[in-house]
């Protein structure tokens, strides 16, 4: 057993390069595991965090609804519930003059003082007179105090309700607590009892906000304050299980990528230890034929695996925490309003260790396992098995598993859809593997007839060298794997990227988006005055409504009065758009979208349960509408049931046709001067176009390099099998050299043998690229990312090119070598 283990360990230092590579497939694989699985709780966690910023360390909020007697709440009614903390709370806006007829918004949110403090942070950079913390007082950010030239113990004039308020400043905050995720506004607070009186409130809150004392239960808390507040809305501040669901759209694709890379480390560690095994097979039969016996050599080989997992596990929780901490910057600096803070936890950090032991564990055993089946006769004989029948049987079964993935990838189920999909992709994936094989003998064959034209005996040579060398086929596997995820990854983002100027510039024929507090009737005809709006569309939505029958899924909701839509967005309704929204609003029906339907098998006749605050309604399909808008999850409904069943009374958005285009910017900023009194978001349909853009391209660019890696562990596989391939023929390299042929012909056939290899493995890449791309529409579909895949053919010469370069580029190793060959020592090699 000693001598056993020397001679491994041995050989782990002498073939340092493929340990590094085995030790770094597992790394990489371990490293994105933990960095995708983690990257949600991230996620979850900065939205919690910008929450509890916002409203500070509570547990439930009771706010008034439409069925309301008011929009101020009672607090005298919470003595019933002792055992809780009550904060009552006033928002509101003020508006601050900056010009002769323009006005900026600023947040005002009312507290008493201490029951601020006693939920959230505050810290003054200056303050005068706070206590006691009465009458017309204001604290104001840090950030406002800068911009307006704000100081302590000035007054400042805020138009509240229609009525300006001339209030004392008393203190300049710093960005903590609700001042620190201001965005582009600006925010304060005042006394909760005087912004009540100057809302008409007579003192009274707009939401009470209770935390949680020991020895209740959150849904025990609830229940009571249903009881007693019956009239009002009663909910839990934070719903991380409602977080995780909206946010998976981000975070599913990585982890889709990292099964990839996890897949590609699989068949690296497996092919580089198959390898191993090879070479070990002649000492293995000296080790056997003096009676070490075949399970304590399978031992030595198990602890050599476990080594490369321990470390790779080792090395892939500390890679991985580098690169979640990449992405959580990325995001944090791009596309998600708000700082995206590491989430690690011991148990993850666990996981990944023990999944980067069973990557390794599992593929080393394959090899080690088919060294047993070997008799001792035939290792010391080096007798090899014949391997033509077993690539046309390997031809077979891959061919079965492709038609099987295709198969399985359309077998729509809502419940699983997500792991069929995901199988589908890799039984396609594995399949190619398998008829790999016989497809790089022919195409041998069919490139030795042209090189030998191009290049003469040479190319001969070379094309022979492709057929028989193992190493060389699984740098041609590696390729055509690296090639496929990357031309799939690609296609992806390019595609995303077009459907999206599409979608803005086909879908949305109007130029403003509108939105403001209590939208009713009137602010509804005050901005379709506007002397630069030519028409406006009126609705309401909402993003989050659970459907019974779609497994209590949310779907997204827009809601009609009439057929104006048509003449404002084109939604793709099939069928015959008018007469469907004529009938939309003659009952309670429903327009779905086709990736709805696709998933969940709809069809027109269909009765759908929507869950509302306050009653479940049937809604019936009458039709469907072939868009990716709110990720392929939109359904239009009727407003006059809409509103009745959801218990809305105002409008959520105003989109607005200009006059004229070129006076775009005047129309957003006339109206943003006739609602100066609330709070407002207006933004213009190239404004939306491009925060979707940059999203979008800051979460696409991040899959790429997702891809990207796994294409460069590839690329460092090939060119180990490269310098692999070498030594394995460094034999017949120096008998040739012995008969005549010279150092440039040798660097010659190395370099054709490499172009050759090469474009087998980018064809092949990019036949399998498009088999993958062909179901990629379930898997997208199974993600909530209903984008279209149509194939780009451009990119086909690129990625030739590409995997000609990679073998070529790789070859310069095994050719520096080949130059420096000693011919005797070379002849003697076994």
């Amino acid at each position: 057993m000693r001598i056993l283990l020397k001679y491994t360990i041995k050989s782990m230092l002498e073939k340092k390069s493929r340990t590094f590579l085995i030790i770094l497939a597992i790394s990489l694989a371990g490293a994105l595991f933990l960095a995708s699985s983690q990257l949600s709780d991230s996620i979850t966690r900065m939205y919690e965090n910008n929450l509890r910023q916002e409203i500070g360390q509570v547990d439930v909020v009771v706010k008034p609804n439409n069925q309301s007697p008011s929009s101020f709440i009672n607090p005298h009614l919470m003595s019933e519930v002792k055992e809780s903390k009550v904060i009552p709370y006033v928002g509101g806006m003020g508006a601050y003059k900056v010009g002769v007829n323009t006005y900026e918004n600023i947040s005002i949110n009312g507290y008493e003082l201490e029951d601020y403090k006693a939920i959230n942070k505050l810290s003054l950079v200056a303050n005068s007179q706070v206590e006691p913390f009465t009458g017309p007082k204001i604290i104001v950010s840090e950030k406002a105090a800068k911009h307006y030239g704000l100081l302590v113990g000035e007054s400042i004039t805020l138009k509240i309700n229609g009525v300006n308020r001339k209030l004392m400043i008393v203190g300049i905050a710093e960005r903590q607590g609700i001042f620190a995720g201001e965005g582009n506004g600006y925010t304060s607070i005042m006394p909760m009892e005087t912004l009540s009186e100057y809302r008409g409130g007579n003192g009274k809150p707009t939401a009470l906000y209770v935390q949680l004392q020991e020895g209740i239960s959150e849904e025990q808390l609830i229940g009571t304050l249903k009881s007693i507040y019956s009239r009002y809305d009663v909910e839990a501040v934070l719903d991380k299980a409602v977080f995780k669901e909206s946010i998976a759209w981000m975070t599913d694709p990585f982890m889709l990528m990292t099964y990839m890379v996890i897949f590609m480390s699989c068949f690296i560690i497996y092919s580089s230890f198959k390898v191993i095994m090879l070479e070990k097979l002649p000492m293995m039969g000296t080790f056997r034929s003096i009676g070490a016996s075949k399970r304590k050599m399978n031992q030595v080989l198990l602890l050599e695996t476990c080594f490369y997992g321990v470390v790779g596990g080792l090395v892939a929780v500390i890679l991985g925490i580098g690169i979640l901490y990449i992405l959580t910057w990325v995001m944090s600096s791009s596309y998600i309003s708000g700082k995206v803070e590491m989430s690690i936890t011991s148990i993850s950090c666990l996981l990944t260790f023990v999944l980067a032991n069973v990557i390794a564990f599992f593929s080393t055993l394959v090899p080690i396992l088919s060294t047993n089946h070997i008799s001792l006769k035939d290792i010391i004989l080096n007798i090899k098995a014949h391997k033509s029948q077993k690539r046309f049987r390997s031809f077979l079964e891959g061919s079965g598993l492709i038609v099987f993935g295709f198969i399985l990838g359309r077998m729509e189920s809502p419940s699983i859809g997500t792991v069929y999909a995901v199988a589908a992709l890799f039984l396609i994936i594995i399949g190619m593997i398998k008829i790999l094989p016989l497809v790089v003998l022919y195409s041998a064959e069919v490139l030795g007839i042209i090189f030998e034209k191009l290049f003469g005996n040479l190319g001969g040579l070379a094309s022979k060298n492709i057929k028989k060398n193992k190493s060389v086929l699984n740098s041609i596997t590696l390729i055509t794997i690296g090639i496929s995820i990357l031309l799939m990854i690609t296609t992806l983002t390019q595609n995303v990227s077009d459907q999206i100027l599409d979608l803005f510039d086909g879908v949305f024929h109007f130029e403003v988006w509108v939105e403001t507090g209590e939208m009713d009737e009137q602010k509804a005809r005050n901005i379709q005055r506007n002397d630069g709006v030519y028409e406006s569309l009126k609705f309401m939505e909402d993003f989050s409504v659970r459907v019974d029958e779609l497994e209590n899924r949310e779907i997204a909701i827009e809601a009609y009065e009439n057929d104006d839509l048509i003449r404002f967005k084109d939604y793709n309704l099939l069928g015959d758009a008018p007469q469907l929204l004529k009938q939309l609003q003659e009952g309670r029906y429903i327009i779905v979208s086709e990736n709805l339907r696709k998933k969940f098998k709809l069809k027109v006749g269909d009765r759908l349960t929507l869950n509302f605050d306050k009653e479940k309604k049937h809604y019936e399909i009458i039709g469907f509408m072939d868009t990716i808008w709110e990720n392929g999850r939109l359904c239009l409904l009727p407003m006059k049931y809409y509103k009745r069943d959801a218990d809305k009374i105002y409008y959520d958005c105003i989109q607005v046709k200009v006059k004229k285009p070129e006076e775009e910017q005047q129309v957003v900023e006339s109206l943003g001067s006739s609602f100066k009194d609330t709070w407002t978001n207006i933004y213009t349909t190239e404004d939306i176009k491009k925060w979707n853009q940059d999203s979008n391209a800051s979460l696409m660019g991040m899959i790429n390099a997702f891809a990207i890696l796994a294409m460069l562990i590839g690329i460092i596989g090939v060119v180990n099998n490269l310098v692999i391939s070498f030594i394995e023929r460094q034999q017949s390299i120096a008998i040739l050299r012995s008969i005549g042929m010279s150092k440039r012909q040798v660097l010659g056939m190395i370099f054709i043998e490499a172009l050759g290899s090469g474009l087998i493995g980018a064809i092949g890449g990019i036949i399998g690229g498009i088999l993958v791309m062909l179901n990629m529409d379930a898997v997208l579909s199974a993600l909530n990312l209903p984008v279209k895949m149509e194939i780009i053919p451009q990119l086909f010469i690129s990625y030739l090119v590409g995997g000609a370069l990679i073998t070529l580029i790789g070859s310069i190793l095994p050719a520096k070598r080949s130059s420096k060959l000693q011919i005797i020592e070379a002849i003697k090699y076994e």
